[in-house]
């Protein structure tokens, strides 16, 4: 049996997909545990009967506890005297896979992990914004929503998008009753090029006093 795993690997969803693509990919469904279940159940002596990639990665993924059972019962990705069963498919009849199938539902389950991450975050935002469709609802920062599909791709440090950040840790911190940090503007970051600019006169010129006194807090801790 020649190696099927860079083909494999090949046809998985790459690890720096945006995440407008990773929110529509479609993924296979994961299977709920049940009792009956069981990981030696997986595994046969038998060679593998099936090389199909396209049904591999398409076949309903079994439960987290399993994937990590098979994943201590099979020594290596690629077993010639092994192969897995899928007894949560009954669709599956006697199809026998090679082992590093195992390595492909361990690494969707982890794609799955982070498609609901993000499916959550999105609707959870949605939520927020139903009711004031024009900006992000309860912020000081009159934002237009079509900011935020920045978020989705790579391109999110514009200074609006570093101060919608900002709010949403300055809102996280008081909820926690973090009261006494100190989450200021974006604008900070000219006050202190300025200073460092004019670092002769910043010790002693009134302009600088607020930051000097914010500068000796932090130092102070």
């Amino acid at each position: 049996m020649s190696s099927l795993l860079p083909d494999i690997q090949r046809c998985l969803p790459d690890g720096r997909i945006p995440v407008l693509a990773l929110l529509t990919i479609s993924l296979p469904e994961v299977v709920t545990a049940n009792r009956i279940m069981q990981p030696e159940k997986y595994v046969s002596s038998l060679p593998p009967n099936s090389e199909d990639i396209d049904k591999m990665l398409t076949l309903p993924i079994p439960p987290p506890d399993i994937v990590n059972a098979l994943q201590h019962l099979i020594r290596k990705p690629e077993q010639s005297d092994m192969s897995v069963f899928c007894p949560h498919v009954p669709t599956a009849g006697g199809k026998c896979f090679p082992t590093m199938i195992v390595l492909c539902w361990a690494r969707l389950l982890e794609i799955c992990g982070v498609q609901s991450k993000w499916k959550e975050a999105v609707d959870k935002l949605q939520k927020r914004m139903v009711q004031e469709p024009e900006s992000v609802l309860g912020l000081e920062s009159k934002i237009e929503t079509h900011i935020l599909s920045a978020f989705f791709t790579t391109e999110w440090l514009s200074d609006d998008h570093k101060q919608l950040m900002l709010e949403l840790l300055k809102i996280d911190l008081q909820k926690a009753g973090q009261h006494d940090i100190l989450v200021e503007h974006t604008a900070i970051i000219l006050l202190l090029t300025a200073a460092y600019a004019d670092r002769q006169n910043y010790a002693s010129d009134w302009h600088y006093a607020w930051l000097r006194m914010h500068g000796e807090d932090l130092a102070a801790g």
